[in-house]
């Protein structure tokens, strides 16, 4: 038997509202669809970590962003203890991986370039958001 944690995570309206439509569309708890996202978000991530010579992205993200929902999921304990690797190897909140993870399990495969350019964009804008 998988042991599972609650944990509460930040995140955009329209993030929520994704996991809450394709959850009931798989049939699915919000906190399963979840850790498939995550699961698959896996390759992703570890990617990242080696295309920046396994440092962590260097940002800072200031205040909380305004029009955000905390929410509790019940994921099983190796995804959150994967997820807390992930985010502190590359230096991003846990949040904004969740936002990455959703986008990308929303994206069929063959879009894969797409999401990379959406990640790097995002970490550029990190980036300028640290500098200021």
């Amino acid at each position: 038997m998988i042991k599972s944690k609650k944990v509460a995570y930040t995140l955009s309206p329209e993030v929520l509202d994704l996991i809450a439509e394709n959850s009931a569309l798989e049939k699915k708890t919000k906190s399963k669809y979840l850790a498939n996202c995550i699961k698959r978000a896996y390759g992703t991530m570890l990617e990242d970590y080696y295309d920046n010579d396994e440092k962590p992205y260097s940002y800072t993200t200031g205040k909380r962003r305004k029009n955000t929902i905390r929410k509790t999921f019940t994921l099983p304990i190796n995804i959150v203890n994967d997820l807390d690797f992930f985010s502190k190897k590359l230096g991003i909140k846990k949040s904004h991986l969740i936002l990455f993870c959703v986008l990308n399990f929303e994206r069929p495969k063959s879009n894969l370039d797409q999401i990379d350019k959406i990640m790097d964009d995002l970490v550029n804008i990190l980036h300028v958001i640290s500098i200021r």
